[in-house]
């Protein structure tokens, strides 16, 4: 503007040229003309220089005594806010006591707010490539629908990220027992194709031993796990949710995407459930990110997957064993959900182990393997195999399912 009005330009000319209005092109001109100093000699100036000659003086607050007041105490309530428990409103309540004349609750709340983000400053990690996997569970459940009752079953759903890619993985389990825990973490492996060298989670009972400060901190599934993919466990600190903060990431981009686009879809059964959550994943994976403008998958199999070790040659099953004597229903009763397999009747009174996964039952006397079952998690169900039933047994269960055209 300054060269413009130094060449003779008309305002009207410096409007078009510039896109700005006659009235602040005028007040400029007057400014300029005010200070003094010849336009050629103006425009060697710099940017400090021109703007206090140029731009009028801004006026200044009048200092509030309110506001000093409660800049004396922020850093205080800061501190309470950390506390369990203890709210912005409570606060807030606590100062009107000691400031009866002090802000309303909505001015203070937008001051100690504005505090707290110059004081809590974040530190931005650096993700190596094929380095570190986190683990979370979503904090709101999915359902799957009984076909029997009709009613409404709870689904936890974990979520595990590689943080340098963002490559995402999701699946539900009934609960988040060990058992569903490490399940969930070998089908990721097998997702994933390969192994980080870290595996980070935060402070779950599942993962974590709390017990002595001397102790390894695992639990005994954790070191198993970790052993059999030859992956480093390790742990967040406590109440420190930004040491995993990408997998925190995930979960809010499971609810949009996953759980949104689920939302008027009923399932009756966990596996049904999983296959659609696997396909959103996938697609979830392909697509181009904002920023990067690449996908998490061509990221991953670019720069993670050379680098990460190669998977065992069966993946890890959490197993549970016990020895029981046979009861006289010859039927053994695993898991959770109370459900009963089948033993062979010759073994009734005798000792026999009973070991089991997320897949497969399986009975044994002494070395020899009696039975073998696919599990089922419905509750208090039997699964029974003919050939393990007494001949009455059979006889009756047959008479029982036969009607006047069989007979006929």
């Amino acid at each position: 503007m300054l060269q413009l009005l130094d060449a003779g330009k008309s305002l009207n000319e410096i409007c078009r040229d510039l896109h700005m209005s006659k009235r602040t092109v005028h007040n400029y001109k007057q400014r300029a003309g005010s200070s003094g100093i010849p336009l050629s000699k103006l425009r060697r100036l710099d940017d400090v220089q021109l703007n206090q000659l140029l731009q009028p003086p801004s006026s200044v607050p009048q200092p509030d005594e309110r506001k000093e007041e409660l800049d004396k105490e922020l850093e205080h309530y800061l501190t309470e806010l950390k506390k369990p428990y203890v709210s912005m409103l409570l606060l807030w309540e606590e100062y009107r006591e000691e400031y009866p004349n002090g802000y309303q609750y909505t001015q203070f709340k937008k001051y100690l707010k504005e505090y707290k983000k110059r004081k809590e400053l974040s530190y931005h990690n650096v993700y190596v490539p094929g380095e570190e996997m986190q683990i979370d569970y979503a904090g709101d459940k999915l359902y799957i629908r009984d076909k029997s009752s009709g009613a409404w079953v709870e689904v936890v759903v974990l979520c595990c990220v590689m943080p340098y890619s963002s490559k995402a993985f999701a699946m539900g389990a009934y609960d988040a027992t060990q058992e569903n825990l490490f399940h969930c973490l070998s089908r990721c492996m097998t997702y994933f194709g390969r192994v980080p060298r870290v595996a980070k989670s935060d402070n779950m009972v599942q993962w974590v031993k709390h017990g002595s400060q001397y102790e390894r901190p695992f639990t005994e599934s954790t070191d198993e796990w970790a052993n059999h993919y030859d992956i480093i466990p390790d742990i967040t600190r406590v109440r420190k949710p930004k040491d995993k903060a990408p997998v925190e990431s995930l979960v809010d981009q499971v609810y949009k995407y996953v759980y949104a686009r689920l939302r008027n879809t009923i399932f009756y059964s966990l596996d049904e459930l999983n296959r659609a959550i696997f396909a959103l994943m996938d697609e979830y994976n392909t697509r181009p990110m904002q920023v990067k403008r690449v996908s998490r998958d061509v990221l991953y199999f670019q720069d993670e997957y050379p680098v990460m070790h190669e998977l065992p040659d069966h993946p890890y099953m959490f197993r549970y064993r016990k020895n029981i004597t046979l009861a006289p229903d010859y039927h053994v009763i695993v898991g959770k959900e109370q459900h009963k397999y089948s033993v062979p009747y010759q073994y009734v009174g005798q000792p026999v182990a009973v070991l089991w996964d997320m897949d497969t039952i399986e009975i044994y006397s002494g070395l020899e393997r009696i039975a073998v079952h696919k599990r089922s998690f419905v509750k208090y169900g039997y699964t029974t195999e003919d050939g393990h039933m007494p001949p009455n047994h059979l006889a009756y269960k047959r008479s029982k399912e036969m009607n006047a055209d069989d007979y006929r």
